[in-house]
């Protein structure tokens, strides 16, 4: 049984990625919400029903900028699109970007009231990110992103995974500006907003999560 659940998620966080991955390449605007224990019943209320399997194909064609639905977000519970078109209030935190757009600022609302994993990609820029716990981690890379969408669904992430996802960040992290490292490895619970972590600098609101995310895997991984 626990064989067949891993095989189920491997497959849906590959047709996610697939669909992702086309998105970004022609910048089409996406805003894919994974559902946790918190239950998303007051969006899913005002949004059109679908409840089918999760397929690239299909999120691709609800995020195409013909469909009536590609504004909104598509709510995915276990392996199951439940809805798209769903619509939430955007943050209200004040030291977010003008650069980011209404579905990143959707996406971090989200994460501030439930413990959703939400997936945006830009329209503007084709950038991928991904907003949890009330943190955005923008502009992150594939590895990043398969990482995050295997610990969301409870599959061990593979090494290579998460090497590669520290690697990036140490990358991005040599070329920042003005960093408070003292911030930065405080930890979720003392750390403030990532925008003001890291003010200056390229891919300023990346790294901070996806640190906090590998390094704890890794230990997980490593124990």
């Amino acid at each position: 049984v626990r064989y067949l659940f891993r095989v189920k998620n491997l497959a849906m966080v590959d047709e996610i990625i697939n669909a992702v991955l086309v998105c970004q390449e022609r910048k089409w605007g996406m805003l894919i919400v994974m559902e946790g224990e918190v239950g998303l019943k007051h969006i899913k209320e005002k949004s059109a029903s679908i409840n089918a399997r999760v397929s690239s194909e299909l999120l691709v064609s609800i995020f195409n900028p013909t469909s009536p639905l590609h504004d909104g977000a598509v709510i995915v519970r276990m392996n199951t699109i439940i809805c798209a078109g769903a619509y939430y209030p955007p943050t209200e935190q004040l030291d977010i970007p003008k650069s980011l757009g209404s579905r990143h600022r959707a996406a971090i609302g989200i994460s501030e009231v439930t413990d959703a994993l939400t997936i945006v990609v830009s329209e503007e820029t084709g950038k991928i990110s991904v907003a949890i716990n009330s943190y955005l981690d923008y502009d992150i890379t594939k590895e990043a992103l398969l990482l995050y969408l295997e610990i969301s669904v409870g599959i061990e992430p593979s090494i290579v995974c998460i090497v590669s996802t520290a690697f990036n960040f140490l990358t991005d992290l040599v070329s920042f500006k003005n960093v408070d490292t003292d911030l930065l490895l405080s930890g979720p619970g003392k750390a403030e907003p990532i925008n003001s972590i890291v003010p200056d600098g390229p891919n300023c609101e990346s790294a901070y999560v996806s640190v906090l995310v590998a390094s704890a895997v890794l230990l997980r991984y490593t124990t």
